[in-house]
């Protein structure tokens, strides 16, 4: 890994996951948190793409080949301006989105896989500590899901997320240069995960840990492989037998309720929208601005206050239609698609990204984590996705 690079990407991360805003909303001023969040993408894509084009400006333009999806959903979401319910918010989130885009795109030319996983694992890892520095000061929450870990940020599940993701890239990273001293930091988020009391969370960490320790084992042994895909598909199938026929047991052994904390009465909610502008969708992050007397409409629907659709294909097709949510899908898709084929190579890093995309899946499900305008989730899955498709290194095995 080389040094300067590892340190400016872990910088960059760690701003763009959202720790400072975070927290200059809680003891500052609440009105802070967008304001910071749209200057600290907008200060990152300014400062990496020409540095970008300066020090790799052969990778820029591979860059900006694999990352074509995040920029075709970027110029969708500006286009929904048109139609939106509020079009000068429409413009200001697909802008701070594009920010984050510009950015990421930028960043992955300069890096290789190392020092892409390393970033995320240590940006991750000094965010756990803050957090854990925070407990006796608002570092647990408060209300609703009082005594949970939230760390940082305002809730529980962002915090979830984050440890969450650099548990499996600080796993990863141990794993593939064979230097355990980076188990320490995952276990370390992994436990950090259950302290949140993010069940979402907690079964992608499973997930992603397990799936990173099959693909180690499988790697270069098809025979292995293909015995390991049949054993996943009928573990996945069966689970999905036992929650359609035993859903009440098996919110229970989660520790959820079987409403899924409101979500089935959200859900419903948003698609009935939907259906009313399936194509073009309601105009990019304008359904939830306190402008929008709709949001109003809704919360008397589901008697509850809620601030997104917790789920992020849903919220993508309720502001942007159908095409959004086919962008999207082919990003991450395409992903793990090429994660997968990865597997047959000597040592290819990619096979990294698999673990990572499918955690993202699973928080995905419950969660608006994708699909901007900022966000921690949609920072790694902007990341992992250009850089898979971009080349395959053959990254030093031993420790430096």
């Amino acid at each position: 890994m080389r040094p300067r690079h590892l340190l400016l990407a872990t910088i960059v991360i760690f701003l763009l996951m959202g720790p400072v805003e975070s927290l200059a909303a809680r003891y500052v001023s609440a009105d802070l948190q967008n304001r910071l969040s749209i200057l600290i993408a907008a200060t990152a894509c300014f400062s990496l793409v020409p540095l970008a084009a300066a020090s790799r400006g052969a990778n820029i333009s591979n860059a900006l080949k694999a990352g074509w999806p995040a920029a075709a959903f970027i110029g969708l979401a500006l286009i929904s301006a048109s139609w939106s319910l509020l079009p000068g918010k429409t413009i200001l989130y697909s802008m701070q989105a594009g920010f984050a885009v510009a950015a990421a795109i930028a960043l992955v030319s300069m890096l290789r896989w190392p020092e892409l996983l390393g970033a995320i694992a240590i940006a991750a890892f000094a965010i756990t500590i803050i957090s854990a520095l925070l407990i006796p000061v608002g570092g647990l929450m408060d209300e609703i899901h009082i005594g949970a870990f939230r760390g940082v940020y305002p809730e529980k599940n962002r915090a979830a997320e984050v440890f969450c993701l650099g548990a499996l890239a600080a796993a990863g990273m141990g794993m593939q240069r064979r230097n355990f001293l980076w188990l320490i930091p995952a276990a370390c988020m992994a436990v950090s995960v259950y302290f949140t009391q993010s069940t979402t969370s907690l079964i992608a960490v499973l997930l992603g840990l397990g799936i990173l320790v099959a693909c180690e084992i499988v790697r270069n042994r098809p025979v292995m492989l293909l015995l390991s895909l049949w054993i996943g598909i009928t573990l996945v199938a069966g689970a999905v037998i036992v929650a359609i026929v035993h859903p009440e047991q098996l919110y229970t052994l989660a520790g959820d309720n079987t409403t899924l904390t409101g979500r089935s009465d959200i859900w419903p909610a948003i698609i009935r929208r939907i259906q009313a502008h399936p194509l073009t969708g309601l105009g990019y992050g304008a359904f939830w601005d306190e402008a929008n007397i709709g949001r109003e409409w809704l919360w008397q629907e589901i008697n509850f206050q809620a601030f997104n659709a917790h789920n992020s294909w849903l919220e993508v097709w309720l502001g942007i239609g159908i095409a959004g949510v086919l962008l999207q899908a082919w990003f991450m898709l395409r992903t793990i698609a090429m994660s997968i084929t990865s597997l047959f190579a000597q040592d290819d890093m990619r096979r990294m990204a698999l673990p990572l995309m499918l955690a993202i899946l699973v928080m995905s499900i419950s969660e608006s984590i994708i699909g901007g305008p900022e966000g921690p989730v949609w920072l790694v899955f902007l990341l992992i996705g250009t850089m898979a498709p971009m080349n395959r290194e053959a990254p030093v095995t031993q420790p430096r």
